[in-house]
């Protein structure tokens, strides 16, 4: 039986995010067969296009867009590919990941056909942050897989009466340390609370997702940086934190309706 190492999948990779301890992949299937193998890491599959059969040692199903799979670590399976083209999203996590977020994976041991409501929309948000693969994608995508945990593991927090105290924590941390140096276990340890626990929690107060929110503060910070016409939009790009000056124009017109051409014009 093959034993696969960590990032290798049966396919071509069209997108890849690597987290601390865990890795993202939209990939399309090459094989039309895949026999019996296990891989080292546990995984999630979420299918994006065509028809597979996937069979464990507990059952065989057959997968079409939208199916959401789990794998725990070294648990055997072989794939069929029934349709000319199929594409799945990997979401890889090791043993170390489990460990940093305090979750047990041992409790997800086996194959798992996950059915629950919540899950898909969920998984749609991490394939648009991979594509999307910004200053704040890896965040997000931390914060989103937390989530999943929280639904699978049914994590439950204590009722709170007003807002916490860790609100304020976190968002003086978002609002002065730059995108790219946050991340989801440093946010938690800081505000004293359990990865899965923020996660879970952040909309609430926040009103968006991790990323979107830290896309909002760089907005923010590049509107009166556009009042100065003698600033390039390549260089309020580079000093907010965008990837690019394309990025910024993506990112600003999606949250203001407008270009950061046009919000300058308009003073």
């Amino acid at each position: 039986m093959q034993h696969l190492q960590p990032g290798e999948y049966f396919g071509e990779h069209h997108a890849t995010l690597r987290l601390v301890g865990g890795l993202v992949t939209d990939t399309e299937y090459t094989h039309a067969r895949v026999d019996w193998h296990y891989h080292e890491n546990a995984y999630f599959t979420f299918v994006l296009e065509g028809q597979l059969l996937e069979a464990s040692r507990k059952a065989q199903l057959q997968c079409t867009p939208g199916t959401l799979l789990f794998h725990h670590w070294q648990e055997p399976h072989y794939n069929v590919r029934e349709t000319a083209q199929a594409r799945g999203m990997h979401l890889e996590l090791e043993p170390t990941w489990f460990a940093r977020h305090q979750l047990e994976a041992g409790t997800l041991a086996g194959s798992y056909h996950l059915t629950h409501s919540r899950l898909p929309a969920l998984f749609r948000a991490i394939h648009r942050e991979l594509h999307l693969a910004d200053a704040a994608s890896r965040l997000t995508v931390e914060g989103l897989l937390l989530q999943v945990f929280g639904q699978l593991l049914r994590a439950e927090g204590r009722p709170e009466r007003g807002v916490p105290a860790w609100v304020a924590t976190v968002r003086a941390l978002l609002h002065d340390e730059p995108p790219a140096t946050l991340t989801l276990e440093r946010l938690a340890a800081e505000a004293d609370v359990h990865p899965v626990h923020l996660s879970r929690e952040f909309a609430r107060y926040f009103a968006a997702s991790f990323g979107d929110y830290l896309r909002q503060q760089k907005v923010e910070q590049a509107k009166p940086l556009l009042r100065r016409p003698e600033l390039p939009l390549a260089d309020i790009a580079y000093q907010c934190g965008f990837a690019d000056q394309s990025h910024f124009g993506r990112c600003f017109r999606q949250l203001t309706g407008l270009t950061p051409g046009e919000y300058r014009r308009r003073g």
